[in-house]
């Protein structure tokens, strides 16, 4: 009976003290990891509570806080694991859950560029200094059902980064080592504003692992890795919203293959690259790309399709808008590893460029292009190679203001800002980056297969100067120029230029040959028709020392140049030609060994006033002579071998000047004068009587092919005063001579100036009845418009 209580006694005791041991665990696991912790440098570490449970296989340590200095390091609410004893007569371990919430951590980057996560993380100078071969890390045998984290949030201090992470979610269920099980991992997470969404499945113990699934990321704020970027990037700044599908396979130990396609989008862009700004509103792309990696051989192909929207390029430091379209697409965008890169097509729409300096109204720009196509490009940045198929240029409008110089004073602007641009680079790069010489002296290699603007394309060319004001039009009907390759020397290119200047001149100009061979080779034809002369006057009245008062020439040429000579056919037809000599005229005429220009007309003019001329042009390239004193004297040479009349009585002086002065005279007489076509004062518009007065006129000229007319414009003192007296609103016809004065004063100059615009319209006007009436263009001539006061408020037609 004694041995039965004394053997009832040793297992009561026993079980008090495994019922002690049990209560105690906790307390002494809780001791030892607060211990170990310390060891690590923690000066004040805190656990609330643990729980543990053998028998349900699950431990929870609840609220852990650790400090060093005073300084929080990590705070932990929950941390718990649920685990099954069974996994451990399976051969491994198997837990059901493994979880962690509520916890805080920071991210830290020390002024020695030292990462602190909860522990600093030292460098590992040995591995540095003698590189081992990583060893294999052979993993327990292990199964997780769940590992579940929430409501973590990471302090990111770096030195180029301050950013806040929060996990909200992360998930990973079916973690094995050593099965294969499809594992899954869901993550929702916020990076500062960016929203952060994974959903990936995996089989990474698969016969051939994988991984797939969808990675979005929205409202990624690209200034928060500004100072990630160099340093002449002053400005970046926008919002990233990704969406990426991902589909994966190790193929073998070395070779793993990623699918990945999906969209990016970028909206609100804001950047500065030292004094250029650039904005733009989106940024849409569409992709898909593969990814091979075996070894250390690294290959990818990319595809996409891109839409950029609103861009502005602007000069920041003179607040200069330099450029701005409307938007940008690129269809079929290729791209591999080599930076071998293709396109199918690219759309650049509603292109302005250059603003004018004077330029008050909306889209007033030195070039504005409804649409700009550029088809089937390459691009080879390592064999520097570029290759563009087609270029179209649709509906071109060019407004070109030329200085005293005749320069762009846009362009000059320009090409000051690149220079600012370049020197600016160049400093920021030498303190960076030694320049690779062997890679910048190699040439660019480039070739065009074929470049046109479409019909509707003008140009506006204006200059104003003391002396004078010139505006003209050329309108494109045609533009093609093909196979432009500067780098292969016999290449043969081909060009076509069909226009008009202003409403009645036109050119017509084809030809081609070896552009860039070291002697340049071409064979060109054309013609260009009804020239005034009275306009081109201000541009050759310096070299001539002549101006033109009236005139017109029609040009046909032939053109050779081949092993660095010059030979051109040309035949000019100049009727009815008028002109005075100016001031810097007169000295130079008499310094000049030509002869005089009125001479020289005097013996090329027919008795119908009209100079046909044959004039060839042959010599050096490289010869001064090959020039406008050549051409002069060319046609005067062969003026003279022809024998003109004038050209022997000039011979004969002074026994042929009598001769000579009364034929004159005749001329004079044989001038015939019509009735001069009055307007209304400032008015430009026939009225019923004038233009049956031109309808006898059409008679004439219908009856008479051989007689062509001379319209004369001319405004007077009625005109200037009615201009004065009587605000006038602008009509929007180009044709019009009507100009909107206000209340401001007018200055002479300018007032003069629309006299001169007055009297142009009435000679126009009444040309373009002629025309209408089916008298061809080339019978009727304008001369220049003129302001007398005395004189009349129309038109004076001569024959």
């Amino acid at each position: 009976m004694k041995h039965f209580a004394f053997a009832h006694k040793g297992k009561l005791i026993s079980l008090t003290v495994f019922l002690l041991f049990i209560a105690c665990l906790p307390l002494l696991v809780k001791s030892y990891i607060i211990s170990n912790i310390e060891k690590q440098g923690f000066d004040d570490v805190s656990i609330e509570n643990i729980t543990l449970n053998l028998f349900a296989g699950s431990i929870e340590i609840e609220h852990v806080n650790l400090k060093h200095n005073g300084k929080e390091k990590l705070a932990i609410g929950l941390m718990r694991a649920d685990y099954r004893w069974q996994g451990i007569f399976s051969g491994g371990i198997e837990t059901e859950l493994i979880e962690l919430r509520d916890t805080n951590l920071a991210v830290i980057e020390d002024g020695d560029g030292n990462i602190e996560v909860v522990i600093p993380i030292a460098k590992n100078k040995g591995a540095q200094e003698s590189p081992q071969t990583t060893p294999v890390i052979a993993f327990p045998k292990l199964d997780v059902d769940l590992i579940r984290f929430s409501n973590i949030s990471v302090d990111i201090q770096l030195a180029k980064l301050k950013s806040k992470l929060n996990i909200e979610e992360f998930t990973l269920t079916r973690l094995s080592t050593w099965h294969d099980y499809p594992a899954e991992l869901t993550v929702k997470a916020k990076f500062n504003q960016a929203n952060i969404d994974i959903n990936l499945q995996a089989q990474p113990l698969a016969q051939t692992p994988s991984i797939n699934g969808k990675v979005a990321i929205t409202n990624i704020e690209l200034d928060d890795f500004i100072n990630y970027l160099p340093e002449p990037l002053s400005q970046f700044s926008g919002l990233v919203n990704t969406e990426l599908n991902i589909d994966g396979s190790r193929l073998s130990k070395q070779q793993v293959i990623f699918a990945i396609d999906g969209s990016m989008s970028l909206s609100q862009l804001q950047a500065q690259y030292l004094a250029l700004g650039l904005s733009a509103n989106t940024l849409e792309v569409t992709l898909d790309s593969d990814l091979d990696i075996n070894g250390e051989e690294f290959s990818y192909n990319l595809n996409a399709d891109t839409l950029l929207s609103e861009v502005k390029a602007l000069d920041v430091k003179h607040n200069y808008p330099l450029f701005d379209f409307n938007t940008l697409e690129l269809a079929k965008l290729k791209v591999d590893e080599n930076i071998n890169l293709s396109l199918e097509s690219m759309l650049i729409n509603e292109l302005n460029a250059l603003m004018l300096n004077s330029a008050k109204a909306k889209n007033n720009h030195l070039v504005h292009l409804k649409q700009l196509r550029l088809s089937n490009s390459q691009l080879n940045l390592n064999d520097k190679k570029l290759s563009i198929e087609q270029i179209v240029i649709d509906k071109l409008t060019s407004k070109i203001n030329l200085d005293k110089d005749y320069n762009i004073v846009e362009i000059s602007s320009l090409n000051n800002f690149i220079d600012m641009l370049d020197e600016s680079g160049k400093a920021s790069a030498t303190e960076h980056v030694t320049p690779d010489n062997d890679i910048n002296s190699q040439p660019f290699n480039f070739s065009l297969g074929q470049v046109e603007a479409s019909k509707g394309s003008v140009i506006h060319v204006a200059q104003e100067t003391a002396e004078h004001k010139f505006r003209r039009d050329i309108f494109i009907e045609q533009f093609k120029v093909s196979s432009v390759n500067p780098t292969q020397l016999n290449n043969e290119s081909n060009f076509v230029l069909k226009a008009k200047v202003g409403e009645f001149t036109s050119i017509d100009i084809n030809g081609g040959g070896k552009l860039f061979a070291p002697e340049p080779s071409i064979k060109a034809s054309g013609n260009i028709d009804e020239v005034s002369l009275a306009r081109i006057s201000p541009f050759i009245e310096s070299t001539l020392g002549y101006q033109f008062i009236s005139g017109q020439l029609d040009h046909k040429f032939d053109l050779t140049i081949a092993n660095n000579t010059i030979d051109m056919k040309n035949e000019l037809l100049i009727r009815k030609i008028e002109i005075k000599e100016t001031t810097e005229g007169q000295q130079q005429n008499t310094a000049s060994d030509l002869m005089p220009l009125p001479m020289a007309i005097s013996m090329l003019e027919n008795s119908d006033r009209t100079i046909d001329l044959d004039v060839p042009i042959k010599g050096e390239l490289t010869d001064s002579k090959v020039g406008l004193q050549s051409i002069i004297q060319k046609a005067l040479s062969k003026a003279m071998q022809k024998g003109s009349l004038s050209f022997l009585k000039y011979s004969l002086q002074p026994y042929g000047a009598v001769v000579f002065a009364a034929e004159y005279l005749i001329d004079e007489s044989n001038n015939v004068n019509f009735e001069n076509m009055v307007f209304e004062v400032n008015s430009s518009e026939l009225t019923s009587e004038q233009q049956a007065y031109a309808d006898k006129l059409v008679e004439l000229l219908k009856t008479r092919e051989q007689i062509n007319l001379s319209l004369c414009g001319f405004s007077n003192a009625e005109d200037k005063e009615q201009i004065l007296l009587t605000p006038i609103s602008a009509s929007g016809d180009p044709n019009s001579p009507n100009t909107l004065i206000t209340d401001e004063k007018v200055s002479d100059k300018e007032l003069k100036q629309m006299l001169i615009e007055l009297a142009s319209y009435r000679a126009k006007a009444v040309k373009r009845y002629f025309i209408s009436k089916d008298i061809k263009s080339k019978r009727l001539f304008l001369c220049k418009a003129k302001f007398e006061t005395d004189d009349i408020a129309g038109v004076k037609i001569t024959m």
